[in-house]
This record gives structure tokens, C-alpha cells and sequence, in this order.
């Protein structure tokens, strides 16, 4: 018996099939800079999906990063729910207006245990109302993440997973960010971030230092030598 032959043609439109919904059809958001855009394979962030944002317990450079992308996302428009609390703080509304959030359209939900963040977050990217889920210390495994996943994609929402260092585990998010606080000099627009992108399917992972401008809502990458400017006047 002859080795049966491969239809790579037909092996890439099965798999393309499979492929969730996002990656060809839903509205895709810039992060404001071409440099971050362009390491995702969507050139941008998508509207529909889960990613994974992890930093330390010891500040809140990743809560700040994910209420950036939350804005970002939102569009100033989109209600943004943030369900936490167990395990520190609830963010103040009108502090979240750098961001570009609306206060009258955050969300504020206190939860008591994991499980039920995890219930609070599939609801509501279930119901289809919300713009974006941000969920303060959720852990999903594979079969969770999952989960929310296609509650994301039947309701058109984003899911912002905010773990910490040490606490997330395999999942299907669509990427995985490590954020770190970073000194910023005088004058800078906004608070500044040391950002890796360690995980997207397709993309190109990489570490980057980013501004955030509060004024127009925008990220934006610091140059090399900038940067290396700074880390010399520091030391």
C-alpha cells in the first residue's frame, strides 16, 4: 500500500476552520504604537477574547496596564466591568479617567473567593452588554480559561485576567503580558511600564518600555536609547 499523500491545501482550510472566530473577522484595536501592533498577529489587540496580564503584588503596574487596554478597548463608550477584591483593593472610578474610562460606565463588583470571579467574569461576557471583563487575581486553568473563552466570543467581549507573579497557570488566552513598573523622568505623559509579551499564538513575543499617555489614551514605545539614557542617569 502506497503512503497516502498530504493535501496541505486542504489541511490549511481545515485548521482555518477550527480557528476561533476573532482571528479573521472581529474589529481589532490599536495599542497606539506600531512597534506593539505589530508584534500581534492581528496588528492590534482583538475585541473578542481572553488575555493574561501578570505582575507583582508588591505594586499596581499591571492593574494600570490593564485599565490602559481596558480604555483602549472600551473606546471611551464600552461599559467595563472589574470584578476583585478579595485579595486587595476595588479601583477608584474617577481616578480610572486617565485611562480613558468612563466612571458612569465602570462596574464594580467584590467578590469573596476565586470561584466566584470566575462565575462573575463568564456572566457577564455572556451577556454581550460589556465592553470589557477585568478580573483582580483570576486564576483559570486550561479548562476555565477555555470557558471564558467562549462566553467572550458569544457575547463579543474581553476578558483582562490579572494574576500575579507565580499564580497563573497553562490557559487559552489569547496572549500572556508580564508587567513591571518602571522609573519615568521628568515631564512624562504618564505613568511608564516595563512590558513583555510572553506568549501569542502567531505573534512575535518581545519586552518593551512604554509610556502611557494620558491625554490621548495611547501607549507608546520608549526608543532603545532613550532608554538606556535613563537606566545610566539612575544608577
Amino acid at each position: 500500500m502506497g503512503r497516502p499523500t498530504l493535501d496541505l491545501t486542504l489541511l490549511r482550510r481545515h485548521v482555518a476552520q477550527l480557528e476561533p472566530p476573532f482571528s479573521r473577522t472581529s474589529e481589532v484595536v490599536s495599542l497606539g504604537d506600531p512597534g506593539l501592533d505589530m508584534a500581534l498577529p492581528w496588528r492590534g489587540l482583538p475585541k473578542v477574547g481572553v488575555h493574561d496580564i501578570i505582575g507583582s503584588v508588591a505594586d499596581a503596574a499591571a492593574d494600570g496596564f490593564a485599565m490602559a487596554l481596558a480604555g483602549r478597548l472600551a473606546g471611551g463608550r464600552g461599559r467595563v466591568l472589574y470584578a476583585g477584591g478579595w485579595r486587595c483593593w476595588l479601583p477608584y472610578g474617577p481616578g480610572l479617567v486617565r485611562f480613558g474610562i468612563d466612571p458612569d460606565r465602570l462596574f464594580l463588583v467584590a467578590v469573596h473567593r476565586p470561584a466566584e470571579l470566575l462565575w462573575v467574569m463568564e456572566e457577564g461576557l455572556r451577556g454581550g452588554a460589556l465592553a470589557v471583563v477585568i478580573g483582580d487575581g483570576a486564576v483559570a486553568d486550561l479548562t476555565a480559561s477555555r470557558r471564558l473563552q467562549l462566553a467572550a466570543e458569544n457575547g463579543g467581549s474581553v476578558a483582562l485576567m490579572l494574576a500575579s507573579i507565580g499564580g497563573a497557570h497553562s490557559s487559552a488566552a489569547l496572549t500572556r503580558w508580564r508587567i513591571a513598573a518602571a522609573p519615568s523622568p521628568d515631564g512624562a505623559p504618564g505613568p511608564r511600564w516595563r512590558v513583555a509579551l510572553e506568549r501569542c499564538r502567531g505573534g512575535r513575543p518581545g519586552d518593551w518600555l512604554v509610556d502611557w499617555h494620558d491625554e490621548a489614551h495611547r501607549f507608546t514605545v520608549v526608543p532603545p536609547m532613550a532608554d538606556r539614557r535613563l537606566a545610566l542617569a539612575t544608577a
